[in-house]
């Protein structure tokens, strides 16, 4: 997986991450870029390879460093977002938005629910009692999943959290609005 990602020979030999076609180029519309569209491919790889268990996130900081440094930006940068916790590529990207709040601490990733057994917020902040679920449709909207998703939400609601839902839609297309729900929230919970 690692030479997949750090080993662009696969690559035509002048593609770059950015583009020189701004206008042109339907990668690059609506503000996206090459780059940006690279690192959300890296995250879902590497995310996708730890949640399903192919592999271990000590497996690839060993391919990384065997790997040596060029070309490993990208995949250096997602290590960190799963050392954090975070376990999908729309997870990392509102951990990026979380992180450019004033106001937002970070959460925690990924971890048992304080005083639950077997829940696991995306995100949540313990000192407000406040939990981000990342619902995509992926995992939250086939089977069995929408009745756990609501099943999860009731208990969250028993135990006095609160929860707000996004969506990695909103996270790509409207990340200032939602930045602003999520402190307004964050606020509202300090407040009780």
């Amino acid at each position: 997986m690692i030479d997949t990602i750090t080993k662009p020979r696969i690559l035509p030999a002048d593609w770059t991450p950015t583009c020189a076609q701004q206008h042109g180029c339907p990668a690059c519309r609506n503000g996206r870029s090459h780059e940006a569209q690279a690192l959300r491919n890296v995250r879902a790889l590497m995310c996708e390879a730890v949640q399903r268990h192919a592999c271990s996130l000590d497996d690839l900081v060993k391919a990384l460093d065997e790997a040596g440094r060029r070309h490993t930006a990208l995949p250096r940068r997602v290590l960190q977002d799963l050392r954090a916790g975070c376990r999908s590529a729309p997870e990392c990207e509102l951990r990026d938005l979380i992180a450019s709040s004033s106001l937002l601490p970070e959460p925690r990733w990924n971890r048992p629910l304080p005083g639950a057994r077997g829940i696991y917020p995306d995100a949540c902040w313990p000192e407000v009692r406040l939990v981000i679920e990342v619902d995509s449709r992926s995992f939250h909207g086939f089977g069995d999943a929408p009745g756990r998703t609501e099943r999860r939400r009731a208990e969250y609601a028993r135990l006095g959290w609160r929860v707000l839902p996004v969506t990695p839609q909103r996270i790509r297309e409207d990340p200032a609005g939602l930045l602003a729900e999520i402190e307004a929230a964050y606020r509202a919970a300090e407040l009780g």
